[in-house]
C-alpha cells in the first residue's frame, strides 16, 4: 500500500503500491486520503527532527490495508 523510510544520512522514501479497486472501498479512499497521508507526513516531519545521535538505523513506516482499516507499522533496521 505505501511505505515510508528515513536513512542513516537523511534522506527519504516515499512508495506506493497499487491495490485491487474491488477490494479498497471510495470510503478507504477518502480515509487514506484524508487521514493516512497527514500520519505519514507527520512521521517523516519527526524523523526528519531528529539529532543525528537518535538516527540508528533505517526507520521505515510501513502502511498495510487489511481489508477494512488502514495499519501503521513502524521498524527499524540497524
Amino acid at each position: 500500500m505505501a511505505e515510508a523510510s528515513v536513512h542513516r544520512d537523511r534522506t527519504l522514501d516515499l512508495s506506493f503500491f497499487p491495490i485491487e479497486r474491488k477490494v479498497y472501498s471510495e470510503d478507504a479512499y477518502e480515509e487514506f486520503n484524508h487521514n493516512t497521508l497527514v500520519d505519514i507526513q507527520k512521521w517523516m516531519c519527526e524523523q526528519t527532527e531528529k539529532p543525528d545521535t537518535a538516527i540508528v538505523g533505517i526507520e521505515q513506516l510501513i502502511v498495510e490495508w487489511v481489508g477494512n482499516k488502514h495499519l501503521l507499522h513502524y521498524v527499524t533496521f540497524l
